[in-house]
């Protein structure tokens, strides 16, 4: 009879392995690209995850670790659509705390807020998540590794580079009113 018993561990590990299956999301980092140099996004969110919109990649946003036909996600964002003044023309003062905080609140309050159900395109080797924001408050995802590169990486420099990169992903280069 005590030989059945020390059974029951070694079946408890077994089966525990047994339901350890491919994990249903995965984590990576998240970037954003704006390619609208008249404005500067100033936060991004996906599927309610934060990234600023500053550039350079945030970590950790999380994505479902395979790609299903007709998958969709939510692209929130807030975008400053005057980076460099306010209506009047005005800059940023550089000293003076109280104009700071008058000007920062005029300017913040210009701030508008988007949102966009978009869809994602498929992916297999991931290389985490990359917002692009079109002109026309149009968003686009890339998580997949090729992709971001044939879209991405082989884009030309200087001028070029961000009309290129709309083209690439089917936006408007002018919006209609």
């Amino acid at each position: 009879m005590w030989h059945k018993w020390w059974m029951l561990p070694l079946l408890a590990v077994l089966a525990a392995c047994q339901s350890m299956g491919e994990p249903k999301m995965m984590g990576g980092s998240g970037r954003v690209i704006n390619t609208d140099n008249q404005t500067s996004i100033v936060w991004a969110k996906f599927n309610g995850q934060g990234i600023a919109g500053s550039g350079g990649d945030d970590c950790c946003i999380e994505y479902p670790a395979k790609w299903q036909p007709g998958m969709t996600a939510t692209v929130e964002w807030m975008k400053d659509p005057q980076r460099w003044g306010n209506p009047d023309g005005s800059k940023r003062p550089a000293s003076n705390q109280e104009a700071i905080n008058r000007w920062d609140k005029i300017h913040e309050a210009r701030y508008t807020r988007h949102t966009a159900i978009v869809s994602v395109p498929k992916y297999d080797e991931t290389c985490g998540v990359t917002l692009i924001f079109l002109p026309c408050d149009e968003a686009r995802v890339i998580i997949d590794c090729q992709q971001r590169f044939d879209v991405i990486q082989t884009l030309p420099g200087g001028a070029r580079r961000y009309p290129e990169l709309i083209r690439r992903l089917g936006g408007q280069q002018t919006c209609r009113k």
